[in-house]
């Protein structure tokens, strides 16, 4: 049974949740689940990671702007977002159309997240000294 009549996007920090718990509420109220890391992944046929280092995060947060647009689009979802997707005023406008569920918690919750957490904040430029 579908119980949701536009969509709902889930923010929050990397690694607090957000896939999985969109994953979870996606079955409860009967529709489908996205995840907009996952969309760029498709369209640009690279890894996040790969993304950051052949193209710089002024390419991917061009790309995420695009992929959050046509997210807001989607009927019947649940959507889990990137960490920093509201770090862009034109993703927060297209979040703001429907539903937000800010999911907060450890920002390092566990070892095998905290790898991929530091890799990614690395190649962004917010770790200045490697470990």
């Amino acid at each position: 049974m579908n119980r949701l009549k536009e969509h709902i996007f889930m923010i929050g920090f990397m690694g607090v949740g957000k896939t999985s718990t969109s994953r979870i509420l996606s079955k409860k109220l009967g529709v489908k689940e996205n995840d907009t890391d996952a969309m760029i992944v498709k369209q640009e046929k690279k890894s996040i990671a790969e993304i950051f280092a052949d193209e710089g995060e002024e390419y991917f947060r061009k790309t995420e702007c695009e992929v959050i647009k046509k997210a807001a689009e989607m009927k019947n979802v649940v959507i889990a977002t990137g960490g920093g997707v509201v770090l862009n005023k034109q993703n927060i406008e297209n979040l703001r159309k429907t539903g937000v569920i800010f999911l907060h918690g450890n920002l390092l919750p566990g070892e095998s997240r905290f790898s991929e957490w530091q890799m990614r904040n690395r190649l962004c430029g917010i770790f200045a000294a490697a470990s």
